[in-house]
């Protein structure tokens, strides 16, 4: 299991992880913290993939809101 991190997990990329995905496979479970683009091509990775397709699931991180200075 991969843990949160400030690039996309697993991959070249420089953008916040604003996702995480998750699927059965098995040799075990899978969690990846991805950017948006990643995460569209992981959703069609999945799609030519049934077998894991059907476990995967995707929920957006909650974005951290700083408070207003006055």
């Amino acid at each position: 299991m991969t843990s949160p991190a400030s690039t996309c997990a697993n991959l070249d990329c420089d953008q916040e992880p604003t996702n995480r995905l998750q699927y059965q496979a098995p040799d075990g479970e899978h969690v990846y913290h991805l950017c948006d683009l990643h995460t569209d091509r992981a959703h069609d990775w999945l799609a030519d993939r049934p077998s894991l397709a059907v476990t995967a699931f995707s929920e957006r991180l909650a974005t951290v809101v700083q408070p207003a200075l006055f």
